[in-house]
């Protein structure tokens, strides 16, 4: 039972140290200004690219065209291209589009063309 407790009090005084010697190198990085502090908390970032139209600093995110996007994934493009081109992501264009019931390769044409097949 005692080389059972000795071993965990080992243990934790190895956790310990470790703890101190990152909170010491994360004080040390913020106190020479901090600009790898981020890094070595959050760990490293992936970098993404941002659309154009989405590099905005503060204030409210700029206002999208939802009638554009309905209708350029109604004609049939690809949520990317819609996304790139309105400064969204393109995750964004799918829920838009699930959320508000849109479907792929409707026209104003289609239900005619529905109609005229039926008879």
């Amino acid at each position: 039972m005692a080389d059972t407790h000795e071993s965990t009090l080992a243990m934790l005084r190895r956790e310990r140290d470790r703890i101190d010697s990152a909170i010491a190198l994360i004080e040390a990085v913020q106190a020479a200004g901090g600009s790898f502090a981020r890094k070595i908390v959050d760990g490293p970032r992936v970098a993404t690219t941002v659309p154009a139209a989405r590099k905005h600093r503060g204030g409210s995110k700029p206002a999208l065209d939802h009638d554009a996007i309905q209708r350029a994934y109604e004609a049939g493009g690809s949520c990317r291209a819609i996304a790139e081109r309105h400064g969204c992501h393109e995750y964004y264009v799918r829920c838009l589009a699930n959320r508000k019931g849109w479907r792929r390769g409707i026209t104003l044409a289609t239900p005619l063309l529905d109609r005229a097949a039926a008879h």
